[in-house]
């Protein structure tokens, strides 16, 4: 889960731990100081509040007779819960003397710790309480987190930790303390006040006083840069003096970071760039944001910083944090000419041809080949005459100009105008580089089919009435 990134107080820290708890043991928490996961969407302000939950270290175990009734609350079908039931009653355990098997014993406090069904069976309990939260704020139980409300959003989980997100007042945190007992009732799952913490911003000392007295959590503290990186800092820059300028006489051979990260077969340890790496984490959350989906953090984006404005125009503001500004920073270099065409080949040196692959007429630069190039012009008319736009084609900044106003929205037409867009940039590629390298010509009718088949195969997998004029239209124009 991606934390919001453009709050002016957003923190982010997360922790690797142990397994979920596992249903009907009790067992130990081993938890390090402090709060494992920490998301705060305090915007400065706002009277609003965060509470970080940790689960009671002694009870943490699921009664045996609240997995029928989450099941049933989930609206799992019943042939799976009498699985989960029968998984969950009647485990047996077999005895090891000596390496040898001496006998079995049933198991009274149901799935043991490391078996595989465990987490699976502990999130169907937790999803209740999410349920819980989202019936109580939708009934006015509490009242939702200023900056959660557009997308609905009451609490996150995360391994032992619950956050819930709601108005800084004493009736909310009253409201969420109600529905925390009655799901530590029939669960078994309680909340530990002493190891809980309450983040806060534009409460005033008096009402945050009187809320911490009455539920007995602990006011949290945000881990500041100074707090947490500080000593970092230093002891990085120590390491570094000692390495380029230290007296040890014996230096080890030093190998650059590139070699390193080589593959094996090329003479480095076959690690992974953590430069290249992090670009393709990037581009990962740029096709999540460009799809509309993906996850909680997308949906934020869409709510209170994109809104109805485009993911291509829209600007970086002052207070946007360091990954939300490297995500619009590598979006114009997705859409800047950063393809390896020939032109910007041969201004490296790396070959002296230049001519386009496809029409191999005119020098290959992105705006060529997309799409003053005669025959990927021919391929998008085709391609967007299926989908109903008899258009012009002209150059890529006009196209790329059409595809920011046209594509938006969620109706069919834009999603297949999308998926269009993206399979045609992709087969007139595609089919370059065959020319290039293998030395196969694609010609455009050949190109046109290779979209339509993979129009066809992504339209298949989509639910679509079946009375729509267009959905008819598509299925036609697209075989």
């Amino acid at each position: 889960m991606e934390p919001p990134l453009d709050m002016p107080e957003t923190r982010w820290c997360r922790h690797l731990k142990e397994p979920a708890c596992v249903v009907g043991e009790h067992r130990q928490l081993d938890l390090p100081d402090g709060v494992d996961v920490l998301l705060v969407l305090a915007a400065l302000g706002d009277t609003c509040t965060v509470g970080c939950f940790l689960i009671s270290s002694k009870l943490s175990s699921v009664t045996f007779s609240c997995l029928p009734f989450s099941t049933i609350a989930l609206e799992v079908p019943r042939v799976m819960t009498g699985w989960i039931r029968e998984c969950v009653t009647t485990p047996k355990f077999f005895i090891s003397l000596n390496g040898g098997s001496v006998g079995f014993f049933n198991g009274t406090k149901g799935v043991r710790q490391g078996d595989p069904l465990s987490p699976y069976l502990f999130v169907i309990v937790i999803n209740v309480l999410s349920r819980l939260l989202d019936r109580a704020a939708g009934h006015g139980v509490f009242r939702f987190h200023p900056k959660c409300h557009r997308i609905s959003l009451t609490n996150l989980y995360f391994a032992d930790d619950l956050l819930v997100f709601t108005k800084g007042t004493l009736d909310s945190i009253v409201g969420i303390w109600e529905i925390l007992k009655l799901f530590c009732s029939f669960s078994g799952l309680c909340i530990n006040p002493s190891t809980s913490e309450l983040f806060s911003s534009g409460v005033s000392e008096a009402a945050l006083s009187e809320i911490l007295d009455i539920t007995g959590i602990v006011r949290g503290k945000l881990p500041v840069r100074g707090e947490r990186l500080g000593p970092f800092l230093m002891l990085v820059d120590s390491n570094l003096f000692n390495l380029w300028w230290g007296n040890k006489p014996a230096k080890e051979a030093r190998v650059k970071w590139s070699v390193i990260s080589s593959p094996k077969s090329e003479g480095g340890l076959g690690l992974k760039s953590i430069k290249v790496w992090n670009r393709a984490c990037f581009l990962v959350l740029i096709r999540k944001i460009l799809l509309k989906e993906g996850s909680v953090w997308v949906a934020w984006l869409y709510a209170y910083i994109i809104k109805d404005d485009s993911f291509w125009d829209i600007a970086c503001g002052q207070n946007s944090s360091w990954t939300w500004r490297a995500v619009l920073q590598l979006r114009a270099k997705a859409a800047s000419n950063g393809l390896p065409t020939r032109s910007r080949l041969i201004s490296f040196g790396l070959t002296a041809d230049g001519v386009c692959g496809l029409c191999m007429k005119e020098n290959e630069n992105r705006d060529h080949l997309f799409f003053k190039c005669e025959v990927s012009r021919l391929v998008w008319s085709s391609v967007s005459a299926c989908c109903g736009e008899n258009k012009i084609v002209l150059g890529w900044s006009d196209e790329l100009s059409w595809a920011c106003r046209r594509l938006k929205g969620k109706s069919l037409k834009a999603w297949v105008l999308k998926l269009a867009w993206s399979c045609c940039i992709d087969v007139i590629w595609k089919a370059r580089n065959y020319k290039v390298f293998r030395g196969n010509l694609c010609t455009v009718v050949g190109m046109v089919d290779q979209v339509k088949e993979m129009m066809k195969f992504k339209l298949w997998g989509k639910r679509m009435y079946s009375g729509d004029t267009f959905y008819r239209d598509s299925c036609i124009a697209w075989g």
